[in-house]
């Protein structure tokens, strides 16, 4: 509509987007100025370290330990590198995937999860702070990595 001309057409003072938001009751609409929902992007981190029997960690890279260190990286990023009061977001480690077996130290941790942010501004400071969580960690424990964000909804 926007590219055949709608706001040429006709005045336009305000524009509205309207999506569902669970526990508001029936009926109900909530407003605000700027977006009342926040975006979602994806995160794949893939860790290949060095796997190897449980009883011999010391020959090895351990890809769990790295991801654990990963992951409670990435948790500072809304704590520590983003305002609480104009950068409101949300980053969650919701899958952790391992190649190993009980007595067996993996070669690989698949780590995936969600984001959630108002701006574009704020996810690429999310990204960029996530590749550099992951870089130095991995590059601290002489484990190599692969990174992917995708942005999957812009903010409502």
């Amino acid at each position: 509509m926007i590219d055949d001309g709608l706001f040429e057409r006709f005045q336009i003072d305000e524009v509205y987007g309207l999506h569902n938001m669970p526990g508001l009751a029936e009926g109900t609409f909530t407003v605000r100025p700027g977006s009342l929902m926040a975006s979602e992007s994806s995160f794949e981190i893939v860790i290949d370290g060095v796997g190897g029997h449980a009883a011999m960690p010391h020959r090895g890279v351990d890809p769990i330990v790295v991801g654990s260190q990963v992951i409670l990286g990435l948790q500072t990023i809304v704590s520590r590198n983003l305002s609480a009061i104009e950068e409101t977001a949300v980053v969650s480690a919701t899958e952790f995937v391992t190649n190993g077996t009980v007595n067996v130290i993996p070669s690989q941790v698949v780590i995936k999860g969600d984001c959630r942010c108002f701006t574009e501004d704020t996810l690429k400071r999310i990204e960029q702070s996530m590749e550099r969580i992951v870089a130095g960690i991995c590059q601290a424990a002489g484990a190599s990595y692969k990174f992917e964000l995708i942005n999957t909804f812009i903010p409502l």
